[in-house]
């Protein structure tokens, strides 16, 4: 599946500095896709949620437990999550 993808971060990658709950590798990679972290951010765990809020990114959350959901709305600003069906 892999293969699919043009650009790839992976968590070896050489730029991965720190690792979770940091955000630097978040927003490194959104550098390096050329995304603005404003208008983009998709998960589907809470752990990359945190992430890319902690980024504050606009969260696009494709749930597979609707409890991660509204533990993240509990947690953050409910207008930058938005859930995907």
């Amino acid at each position: 599946m892999l293969n699919l993808f043009e650009t790839k971060i992976l968590g070896d990658d050489k730029f991965i500095s720190a690792g979770k709950p940091s955000p630097a590798d978040y927003l490194q990679a959104l550098k390096l896709l050329d995304v603005n972290p404003k208008k983009h951010g998709k998960e589907d765990s809470y752990a990359g949620s945190i992430l890319g809020l902690k980024a504050e990114c606009h969260l696009l959350f494709l749930p597979n437990d609707i409890e991660i959901l509204n533990r993240l709305i509990n947690e953050f600003n409910q207008e930058k999550i938005q859930k995907i069906n």
